[in-house]
């Protein structure tokens, strides 16, 4: 293969089959935990959990159709979770990734002191998680905008 061929792309058939096995254990995770939430009495998060989880296999579903139709008017959130990354969008993703990264240590040294210091373990944990998910939005936005 000289180096002005074009990559060999995955066959259509073989990228609908894993996206359908994603949909399709995304399907039974969540029925696995609504069962979960109504064996332990909890008919309230059971159907939160259902429905969140509905919602997120829906906007999958919507975001592979969209980028499948037109692939470069949509983000590179879509892309990726479509599952038809360029090599763009896996350099943004990578960049983000390794940023997320980095930040987790600074975050984990930042959380021990907190809970030596007396904070409650479980809401450092909380906002660890929600620290890192928002450094991975913001720099994944921020490395888009860039190019």
């Amino acid at each position: 293969m000289s180096t002005t061929d074009t990559p060999a792309r995955t066959p259509r058939l073989a990228s609908r089959a894993r996206f359908l096995v994603a949909l399709v254990s995304g399907a039974v995770a969540i029925g696995i935990v609504v069962a979960v939430f109504v064996a332990l009495d909890q008919p309230d998060t059971a159907s939160g959990a259902a429905t969140g989880g509905a919602v997120v296999l829906l906007l999958m579903a919507l975001a592979r159709w969209r980028s499948r139709r037109s692939p470069a008017q949509v983000s590179t959130a879509a892309r990726l979770g479509a599952g038809v990354p360029d090599e763009r969008d896996k350099s943004i993703v990578s960049g983000a990734l390794s940023l997320v990264g980095g930040v987790s240590f600074l975050l984990a040294s930042v959380g021990l002191a907190c809970v030596m210091a007396g904070l409650d373990a479980r809401a450092v944990l909380g906002l660890t998680v929600l620290a890192l998910a928002v450094t991975l939005v913001v720099s994944l936005v921020v490395l888009e905008r860039r190019g």
